[in-house]
């Protein structure tokens, strides 16, 4: 996430209130929640002692998202005992009882009494909490929102009734009953440990999303709440990623009353309650906001920086003039079974609970029995273990139950007995997604082929159970699994549907068993809306038709046929016979008909991460009118104002999309007819899942609809943004579509409709992710000379400048040749380190880290990569071809295996369609870049146009290695499949499994050949013949550019081991030399022969060392010293040396180490915590290098960097591979003064902080970013320091 400007925070006076909430948040409370349940509407309004229909939660079904995390210790309890003792006198005068502790350790005082107020749910509240109260829902709902209380006060007698049947259901499972006690404590606090018993608690949900769980946070009403809610005395409990404090994971709908003053004070500690958003800012657009963004802007151009403003307040377009209707919407329906012979006359039920905007009304032929569910047969329900709630599994009102987690192969048994035979085609369930992260949303590392996807993050789920079939009830068959659905970015969408051929029996069960992983953090089931249907559906339909996004397999769904599907022919438009009211009139032919009204609802999906006043939701991503309408809000008032002082902004940037999936538009069913050129109208049922026509033809025309969803996003989202930039004169940097791609859409293709490509790369992704590869492609295919990348996400204090140049270096060797710091400006104190007003996140590179002072050169290293990374044209031998099926992006799994020493782009149709030619038998592009040969990628998807394409390119002279397409997944392309098939067996030939060499034309077609052995035919040679590990931890990456009189190689040993080899570049140049960027030194290179076959020289790189060869026939000017193979004396520096801990960082001053050792391992806890610079002092006899010497200084350990003087002069500053100082022009014969200052992480002070009073601590961040548990980091020169003298041929 890319964060730019507008983070300026007030800074306030911080008064003896300072660690308030921190207590707050350590006030461990395991209290009853309803996960996923609906609730009643209530509507708070002046006290009453009488009371409407109270809304008493079952408690049978009450189930609970909160549980108690592994960091609740006793020990906190009693350190927050002794703060909150501290904290007594300063709030005696609104305290009163508001801050009682009340935990597992802290149970409710037996005296508690609690005077309360009644509301006309029948909810209570404490009446010290009534007013506030009562003013926040007011004002809530003045501003448009719809909050709904659903939680309140409990007795002692309510909580032991929710505790009690908590542990009797274990008890029934066969749990002992301290077992039982145990796990029931998890879900439901035991009596008198719950804050609700307190009376000062309410949960809040928004009525249009009444599910208490992570997706609550992202509604407008909590976004407000949570901005507000201090202002009436509220603050929201559990914050986002503050588990390990509180002790409960993320609630966003749980509100706890501390009084006015309080609250204010938390509030104004600057505490950012939701990650990025930084409570005490400046609101968004006021005054002061305006003068600050002015000042930046002046200050950026006074300095010569670059100046760029975001999309959007938050990320990433969106904002409270994104009303439903621009919001990003999906196609909903409703449907109706009538029977003929009748004329029909009703309001046709509505599709969505909410507002949404009918599409059409379609009618078409069915039997009953073809389209029952089992919500109209009611079939009996039982299960084992009984006190599982079975019926309420088979609510269709959004109801979810939560089945508590089970032993291994232990199962939970759901009976459905229809009473007589039933036949099922299809089971639609939802389930809550699982805490691996979807394919789609994993990071692609660098690796090997494979038969299925692999990725950071990603773990393979299991499948939740089965349903089975019986017809006598007792022997039971599987029909097919129930599949889990994967976490993707701000997924919105849970449903899921199987297809298995159709089955009829009486009885049916749901087999649920081992479904989740041995680590799972929240190993409960929680799963409900099951419908066991009759009806013909496409297998995991949501997914094909864009309602979530995953990449699409192989279509599983049995070849349903005849009364199973829908007759397209026979399909009957009643769209002009509905009022506006959804009244339908019509003439009802004979038979029995489904009549099918759709319409198209807001998905909701928000705007993360803005200020307050400013949040709302996400643009429709395929409406210009939307996108037009962010850019007339937001942006260009600011690109406006800054002009109009001199100072308009460089360019636009934005984020990575995160807002989940859309699938229609406005307009979509115009623009599909402009694009695919055939009427969609027919094929709206396709989009529910439903059979039209055919699998075949269904899967056709959902391809389709895919594709035109890619095409407008890429066309009127990115395309419209950016013809809105070059109107403004701005550049346009845009992270299209993003690595998490929760959005169906063409990364490449969105890519090249901007400026400038961005991707994104990750600290904390240390062997690297291919977003970076795929930026650096698109940048290539459409000539942009900027391959932009978010740079250093996720880097945490403990991450030295090594580290993140590790991750820098392998995005410089994937083409990327701008970083984009990730989230540099959360530190508004200057007074306070590091000052982190980040929600708890790191965000390590700033100005208030110990190593800040001494970071030049890490700077002046990105400076030097990323200069000569934009000299030339890239040199790249292979173009992959990914497909054409959205959503697309480079997959690691589907890539072929990529040969050492070649490099290779990815593409997709629109850029090997529009911009390629065969030129001299190689693929060129318009800008002159070219390839030995086009891969297709062995998901073989190619529709028409792209082969017709390929049959010119192989025809011209381009080599291409791939398998024989099957055909179209298009249904446009089947009118033309008899022109298919014959290109197909005009390039490839007769059908065959054996590998084979076709000359077609100029070219060739290579078929079942490895793309090794295709290279070695074709005698195309490595870019560089190189010999490294080939595994994501262990190679050497390259990147290469061509100048008009030289060649660049970028090289990585992205390894732990050194690399000492003889390496043959692929160039006729006859001189060499090695740039090192660390330093900014230029070397010859001895070349050891040149020629035809290459420049062959000897290359030494130390372990995770990276540099710049340069080959060309000038001779080189100047005093270069030569590398070449060196002898090395190595001598280890011994005695002691004098060490100086500053005290005003809590360091001991001068001490003596005896022996060169880890801070973190000394007794002294002053030097063990310490964090900051150690000054090194030692005396060193030494003698003068020979001639063909020089001396080297070797850090074998350094924690994390080193300025190095040598007689009072500076030398450099070590900070990386290969660990070094040249001290040879520093030293004089004989004795000679040695300063080493060392610099480590800022994490050991933080850490050390963590267990003493606010009043002793050195650093300051809220919330506190180190726990006393976490793992100190290695620091200081450790084990020993060498001195070596190389002797250079």
């Amino acid at each position: 996430m890319l964060h730019i400007f507008g983070s300026t925070v007030k800074k306030r006076t911080v008064i003896s209130l300072a660690v308030l909430y921190i207590v707050l948040l350590m006030i461990v409370i395991i209290a009853g929640k309803i996960k996923k349940m609906k609730l009643s509407s209530e509507n708070i309004s002046a006290p009453t002692t009488g009371s409407d229909e109270v809304t008493e939660l079952s408690a049978q079904a009450v189930q609970t998202s909160t549980r108690r995390s592994d960091n609740n210790s006793e020990s906190s309890d009693l350190d927050t005992r002794a703060v909150l003792q501290t904290l007594a006198s300063a709030t005696e005068a609104e305290n009163n009882g508001l801050l009682t502790l009340v935990n597992m350790s802290h149970t409710l005082p037996s005296d508690w009494s609690v005077d309360l107020v009644q509301l006309r749910n029948g909810q209570s509240i404490d009446r010290r909490a009534y007013d506030g109260l009562q003013a926040m829902m007011d004002d809530a709902r003045a501003e448009g929102l719809d909050p709904l209380i659903c939680s309140s006060y409990r007795t002692q007698e309510k909580q032991e009734q929710l505790y009690t049947n908590k542990y009797n259901s274990y008890i029934e499972q066969g749990y002992s009953s301290d077992d039982a006690k145990a796990y029931a404590a998890t879900w439901v606090a035991y009596p008198g440990t719950s804050e609700h018993q307190l009376g000062l608690t309410v949960d809040i949900c928004s009525v249009s999303n009444q599910n208490l769980d992570d997706s609550q946070g992202d509604t407008a009403t909590q976004q407000w709440l949570m901005a507000n809610c201090y202002k009436y005395g509220f603050i929201l409990r559990y914050p986002f990623d503050k588990s390990d404090i509180t002790g409960i994971s993320y609630e966003p709908w749980h509100y706890r009353y501390v009084g006015k003053n309080v609250a204010q004070e938390i509030h104004d500690k600057g505490y950012d309650q939701v990650h990025g958003k930084a409570e005490n800012a400046l609101p968004a657009l006021s005054p002061a906001w305006w003068d600050m963004l002015r000042f930046a802007a002046s200050e950026a151009k006074r300095i010569g920086l670059s100046f760029e403003v975001n999309l959007s307040n938050g990320f990433v377009a969106g904002g409270p003039w994104i009303t439903k209707r621009l919001g990003m919407q999906r196609l909903i329906a409703s449907d109706t079974l009538v029977s003929g012979d009748q004329h029909f006359s009703a309001i046709l039920s509505k599709p969505g609970k909410d507002e949404c905007w009918d599409v059409a009304v379609l009618a078409f032929p069915a039997t009953r029995q073809n389209w029952e569910t089992s919500y109209h047969r009611r079939p009996r329900i039982t299960t084992t273990p009984s006190h599982i709630l079975g019926k309420s599994l088979f609510q269709p009102d959004g109801t979810l139950v939560t089945i508590p987690a089970r032993a291994a192969g232990e199962s939970v048994l759901v009976n459905l007995d229809f009473g007589e035979d039933f036949t099922a085609r299809s089971i639609s369930y939802q389930v809550r997604p699982r805490g691996a992260k979807s394919s789609t949303g994993a990071m692609n590392p660098p690796g090997h082929p494979a038969e299925s996807f692999y990725g950071l993050g990603y773990q393979k789920l299991p499948d939740i159970g089965q349903l089975e079939v019986s017809n006598d009830g007792i022997n039971y068959e599987r029909v097919c699994d129930l599949k889990p659905i994967y976490q993707t970015p701000s997924n919105r969408w849970i449903q899921k549907t199987i297809s298995f051929p159709a089955v009829k029996a009486r009885y049916f069960r749901l087999n649920f068993h081992d479904w989740y992983l041995p680590k799972d953090t929240r190993p409960d089931l929680v799963i409900g809306n099951f419908s066991l249907s009759s009806r013909a559906r496409m297998d995991q339909w949501e997914e094909r038709a864009a309602l979530y996004s995953e990449y699409i397999q192989r279509n599983l769904t049995p070849p349903y046929e005849g009364e199973e599907t829908i007759d397209p022919e026979k399909i009957v438009d009643l769209t002009d016979k509905m009022d506006s009211e959804g009244k339908l009139e019509w003439e009802v032919p004979a038979g029995e008909w489904v009549i099918m009204r759709f319409a198209h609802e807001p998905t909701g999906g928000p705007l993360r991460h803005g200020r307050a006043n400013l949040m709302g939701l996400e643009c429709d991503k395929m409406s210009v009118e939307a996108v037009t309408v962010q850019w007339e809000n937001y942006t260009k008032p600011i690109l406006d104002s800054l002009a109009a002082i001199g100072c308009l902004p460089a360019g636009v940037t934005m984020d990575s999309h995160e807002a989940g999936s859309q699938n229609w538009t406005p307009g979509f069913e115009q623009e599909f007819l402009h694009r695919k050129g055939y009427d969609m109208r027919c094929y709206l049922p396709a989009m529910m899942g439903y059979i039209v026509g055919s699998v075949s033809q269904s899967d056709g025309f959902l391809y389709d609809m895919r594709r035109t969803m890619a095409d407008m996003i890429s066309d009127n989202y990115y395309g419209t943004l950016q013809k809105l930039s070059d109107k403004a004169g701005v550049n346009l940097t845009a992270q299209a579509v993003g690595n998490g791609l929760s959005l169906v859409a063409d990364n490449l293709q969105a890519k090249g409709r901007v400026n400038k490509p961005q991707g994104e790369f990750w600290t904390s992704h240390p062997d690297g992710g291919y977003d970076v590869k795929e930026t650096s492609s698109a940048a290539h295919f459409y000539g942009k000379p900027i391959a932009s990348a978010e740079a250093f996400t996720g880097s945490r204090y403990y991450h030295c400048f090594a580290d993140q140049k590790n991750s820098a270096d392998y995005a410089y060797a994937f083409g990327v040749n701008e970083f984009v710091l990730c989230a540099s400006a959360y530190q508004p104190w200057i007074d306070k380190y590091p000052g982190s007003t980040a929600g708890g996140k790191h965000y390590c590179l700033n100005r208030n880290n110990t190593y800040w002072e001494y970071s030049r050169p890490f700077w002046d290293y990105q400076a030097r990569c990323s200069a000569l990374m934009r000299k030339g044209v890239p040199v790249v031998d292979i173009c992959v071809y990914l497909g054409q099926n959205p959503p697309v992006k480079l997959v690691t799994y589907r890539l072929p295996e990529i040969p050492e020493g070649y490099d290779f782009d990815v593409c997709t149709a629109e850029a090997l369609v529009g911009r390629t030619m065969a030129v001299d038998g190689r693929l060129t592009l318009p800008t002159g870049i070219s390839y030995s040969l086009l891969v297709i990628q062995r998901n073989n998807d190619m529709p028409l146009h792209v082969l017709r394409h390929i049959a010119g390119l192989v025809k011209g002279g381009v080599i291409v290695c791939g398998p024989r397409p099957d055909g179209s997944d298009s249904l446009k392309d089947k009118a033309e499949s008899e022109e298919y098939r014959a290109l197909v067996d005009e390039l490839w030939g007769e059908l065959t499994t054996v590998s084979q060499i076709r000359k077609v034309g100029k070219g060739k077609i290579y078929e079942n050949i490895p793309l090794s052995e295709v290279l070695k035919y074709e005698n195309i040679r490595p870019d560089i013949a190189i010999k490294s590990g080939n595994t994501a931890k262990d190679k050497v990456y390259f990147v290469h550019r061509r100048l008009s009189d030289a060649d660049v190689y970028f090289l990585n040993n992205h390894s732990d081991r050194a690399f000492h080899d003889t390496v043959r570049l692929r160039t006729d140049a006859r001189q060499a030399e090695y740039w090192d960027a660390v330093t900014g030194q230029r070397y010859m290179i001895p070349v050891k022969a040149s020629g035809e076959k290459g420049m062959l020289l000897n290359l030494t790189l130390a372990p995770r060392e990276s540099g710049f060869i340069v080959t060309s026939n000038n001779q080189a000017t100047g005093l270069l010293p030569i590398i070449a193979d060196v002898q090395e004396t190595i001598t280890p520096i011994e005695g002691s040396w004098n060490v100086y801990f500053d005290p005003r960082w809590g360091g001991p001053g001068k001490v003596v180490f005896d022996e060169l050792i880890d801070w973190t391992v000394h007794a002294d806890t002053g030097i063990r915590y310490y964090s900051g610079t150690a000054v090194y002092h030692k005396e060193l006899n030494l003698a003068i290098p020979a001639q063909n010497e020089r001396l080297l200084l070797r850090f074998p350990r350094l924690g994390s960097l080193a300025r190095v003087w040598v007689n009072g002069k500076e030398v450099v500053t070590v900070w990386c591979s290969p660990w070094e100082a040249d001290i040879t022009s520093y030293v004089h014969e004989g004795k000679n003064n040695l300063k080493i200052e060392v610099v480590n992480s800022l994490m050991n002070r933080m850490i050390g902080d963590a267990s003493l009073p606010e009043s002793e601590r050195f650093t300051y961040a809220y919330p506190q970013i180190a726990t006393p548990t976490d793992k100190l980091v290695p620091s200081g020169i450790m084990e020993q320091l060498n001195l070596v003298y190389r002797q250079c041929q």
